[in-house]
C-alpha cells in the first residue's frame, strides 16, 4: 500500500503536466470549429498528438531513469520497499502516453461542443472500465494486475476516445469532401 501511494504522488504530478497544458487548446479547436474548418481541427490534433504522445513518453523514461531517487525522498532506510516501488513503478507508469492523448481527445470534444462524447472519454478513464480492470487483473495477474489497471484503463479509453473522434462530423467536412470529388 505505501508502495501505491508513492507512486499516486508521482502520478499525479505528471497527470497536472498534461492537464496544466490542456486549457491552451480550446481556444483554437472552437474557433476553427465554428469556423468550419475541419482541416485546421485536424492539424492541430496531430501537432497536439504527437506533442502529448512524446510528452507522456519523456515522463515515462524520466520515472524509469530516476524513479528511485524520487521514490527514496518517501523511503528512506527500506530497501526492499524501495526497490519492489521502483519495479512497480516500470508498470504503472505505462498508463502516461495513454493518458496524454486521452486529455488531449477529451479537451477537443469539449471545445468542440461534443459533450456527450467528452463525457464519455471523461468517464471511461474513472468509472466503470478502471473498476472491472482492478478487479480482474489482479486475480488475472498476481501481484502485477493492480499495477497494471491503469494503464489498461486509459488504453481502453483511447480507444473509446479515438472510434467517438472517427464518428464525429466535422463542419465542413462533408463540403470538403463533395469538392474533391468534383474536382
Amino acid at each position: 500500500l505505501v508502495s501505491y501511494v508513492v507512486v499516486g504522488y508521482a502520478a499525479l504530478v505528471f497527470s497536472e503536466v498534461f492537464l496544466v497544458a490542456a486549457p491552451g487548446v480550446p481556444p483554437a479547436v472552437s474557433t476553427f470549429w465554428g469556423a468550419g474548418h475541419p482541416g485546421r481541427i485536424s492539424c492541430l490534433l496531430k501537432a497536439g498528438g504527437v506533442l502529448s504522445l512524446g510528452l507522456g513518453i519523456g515522463l515515462y523514461i524520466v520515472m524509469f531513469l530516476f524513479g528511485e531517487s524520487f521514490y527514496a525522498i518517501f523511503l528512506p532506510g527500506q530497501p526492499d520497499l524501495l526497490a519492489a516501488t521502483v519495479e512497480n513503478s516500470r508498470f504503472y507508469f505505462l498508463f502516461l502516453p495513454f493518458a496524454a492523448l486521452n486529455i488531449l481527445i477529451g479537451n477537443f470534444l469539449q471545445a468542440m461542443q461534443q459533450v456527450k462524447r467528452s463525457l464519455a472519454v471523461s468517464l471511461s478513464r474513472s468509472t466503470v472500465p478502471l473498476f472491472v480492470f482492478l478487479l480482474v487483473l489482479p486475480a488475472l495477474l498476481p501481484g502485477l494486475g493492480l499495477w497494471l489497471a491503469v494503464s489498461f484503463t486509459e488504453a481502453f479509453t483511447l480507444a473509446v476516445g479515438v472510434l467517438l473522434w472517427k464518428s464525429l462530423r466535422l463542419p465542413g467536412e462533408t463540403r470538403a469532401r463533395q469538392q474533391g470529388k468534383a474536382a
